[in-house]
């Protein structure tokens, strides 16, 4: 038997079942180790795992069951209720009333018990790491990782997608290492649940290690090469206007909703100094809803930009901005792009070739 504070156990829950697939086949379970009236709770997808303790004084035992049915059981029983009790048994386990099975199977945690740590700030390193996620996306051309150069310096790619953000924090990393999109993805929505902003981190050859609170979230080190961002990057710009992310974001997702294209055409004329036109467009090129951005023009010759992009990419480019005014550069014609620039943030926008 297993005693559990409810809202607890499902704060626990919720943080692992925001877990991708990762590499273990088994990345479905969710692990429950009793030990002198200690339950240690631990979930993991081969990648990263998260790892948690409650005094439940319960027997000593080994549990496996799935962490979906065992979030949705607790929250079912938990509701009006502090405390969530687990029967054990053979092959299956009780939670209230509601009955869940079980499996025989274990695994090795990834992270030791005893890492020499650094407090810091996990809102911060959390931040700088959603700024880049969105373009860390598995392609033909690269991985699902997030590059960290010189402790501050974060960069992402994807084949259509470029991320660079420079963290005000220097932190206590290796001179170059790289971590799954998978654990960054998991590490920004453990801050976001637990609200937490002070923590800790500790590194190992293998594992990068965050203590939030009673939480522990060991993230492993990926074995990449870091590609050759800064020769990707354009270093000049012909067309420069700056906007509001907010506008633009109410204005994609105006015209994503209605017209429901992938597309988005831009276009920007120096001779209209007051506005950019936005206008979706089809796979044959069609042209769809319209609608004007406001905008101020850069104090230097700008060129006209016509160039069209995958509406979600620039939605996603743009959400870790909010409602700042943003930098929307254009290296010149011939290079099928267009750059978002804000502060220590940078995003490269490949364009999309419609008929």
């Amino acid at each position: 038997m297993m005693r559990f504070n409810a809202k607890e156990l499902v704060e626990a829950l919720t943080i692992m079942s925001k877990m991708d697939k990762g590499v273990y086949y088994r990345s479905n379970l969710v692990f429950l180790r009793t030990q002198d009236g200690i339950t240690e709770l631990l979930g993991t997808n081969g990648l990263v795992e998260v790892i948690t303790e409650f005094h439940t004084d319960g027997d000593d035992d080994r549990i496996a069951v799935n962490k979906r049915s065992l979030l949705n059981a607790v929250k079912q029983v938990g509701k009006g209720s502090e405390v969530v009790t687990i029967f054990g048994g053979y092959d299956n386990i009780r939670v209230g009333g509601l009955k869940l099975k079980t499996e025989l199977v274990d695994v090795d945690r990834l992270t030791s018990k005893n890492i020499s740590t650094l407090k810091f700030s996990v809102k911060e390193f959390a931040t700088a790491l959603a700024h880049v996620v969105y373009a860390a996306k598995e392609s033909h051309s690269s991985r699902d990782v997030i590059h960290i150069v010189g402790g501050r310096t974060f960069y992402a790619c994807d084949s259509c997608r470029l991320a660079k953000y420079e963290a005000m924090t220097t932190y206590d990393l290796p001179e170059e290492v790289c971590l799954s999109g998978s654990a960054a993805r998991l590490l920004i929505e453990a801050v976001r649940i637990l609200k937490g902003t002070a923590g800790e981190i500790g590194i190992t050859d293998e594992m990068i290690v965050v203590r939030l609170g009673r939480y522990t979230i060991g993230m492993k080190k990926e074995q990449c090469a870091l590609p050759a961002y800064e020769s990707v990057l354009a270093q000049e710009h012909r067309t420069i206007v700056y906007v509001k992310a907010k506008e633009m974001i109410n204005a994609l997702e105006q015209i994503k909703k209605i017209d429901k294209m992938r597309f988005i055409h831009i276009e920007i004329d120096p001779d209209n100094t007051e506005t950019i036109r936005l206008f979706s467009r089809d796979i044959d090129g069609s042209i769809g809803l319209l609608i004007d951005v406001p905008a101020v023009f850069d104090n230097k010759e700008n060129e006209k930009v016509s160039k069209s992009f995958n509406i979600q990419y620039l939605l996603d480019a743009l959400k870790p901005v909010g409602k700042e005014l943003i930098t929307l550069c254009d290296p010149g014609e011939d290079k099928g792009w267009i750059d978002i620039v804000w502060n220590g943030y940078r995003a490269m926008i490949m364009g999309a070739v419609l008929t």
